[in-house]
């Protein structure tokens, strides 16, 4: 078997989303990674996490991962900085603390695996990356976006992270599974909707600043100008 490592943006979305595949039929390797792990890429989209040592390599399964733990392997090293730092290249981003998502993976851990999975951990030491925001677009589009920037910044639509109330994100959810569609298609069509409401509202009107009267005098009838002109200067020097 031959390791890879990362390149690009939708091969960690690749790994990442095979090793949550792979969680329901073989959930020990996994939850023995989570724990011995210090850096994780985290989903927005789905709220989950993936250890770098796994979403760092080309095309992770369980099959692979394993002959890599045996030294099985041929090609990168089977190694978490290597794992680490190419996902860091990939994303164009580096690891970081973050106390809100250290709360999140804590969250996500015991529910995925067990009260006791974090028995012993030093949570001190956890670090993120997030994965790109067009990340949940690619599958529900049904494919990943093809020749993504390494930089993570995506040359179609633009996309962007916001924080919006839990409130909203539930009537978001709720509206998604109810229509069929992705909720950032819900999101899109809900900002498009304001963004006309509020350009109707505010659309520029030129301010009426015309005065009362009957027009112009008989004598300008012809509209000359000149004459107009002469006779708003009349008397007045010049």
């Amino acid at each position: 078997m031959i390791l890879e490592l990362v390149e690009s943006p939708d091969e960690v979305i690749r790994s990442s989303d095979a090793f949550h595949r792979e969680i329901p039929s073989d959930p020990d390797p996994a939850r023995l990674l989570v724990r011995k792990s210090w850096y994780f890429v985290y989903d927005p989209a789905r709220r989950r996490f993936t250890p770098s040592k796994w979403a760092g390599f080309r095309g992770m399964d369980s099959g692979l991962y394993g002959a890599g733990i045996d030294g099985a392997t041929d090609g990168a090293t089977f190694n978490g900085t290597r794992a680490r730092v190419a996902v860091e290249r990939a994303l164009g981003t580096r690891f970081r603390p973050d106390p809100v998502l250290d709360a999140a993976l804590a969250s996500w851990a015991r529910e995925t695996f067990g009260g006791d999975v974090l028995d012993g951990v030093d949570t001190r030491k956890w670090k993120y990356v997030r994965l790109p925001e067009h990340a949940d677009a690619s599958r529900e589009a049904g494919q990943y976006s093809p020749g993504a920037d390494p930089s993570g910044i995506s040359h179609g639509p633009a996309w962007v992270e916001i924080s919006v109330p839990r409130s909203i994100m539930h009537r978001v959810e709720r509206t998604a599974s109810a229509t069929g569609d992705g909720v950032r298609t819900v999101v899109s069509r809900a900002l498009a909707d304001w963004l006309d409401r509020w350009e109707a509202e505010n659309r520029f009107r030129l301010r009426d600043v015309s005065f009362g009267g009957d027009g112009l005098n008989p004598e300008f009838d012809d509209g000359d100008w000149g004459r107009m002109r002469e006779a708003a200067y009349e008397g007045q020097g010049g």
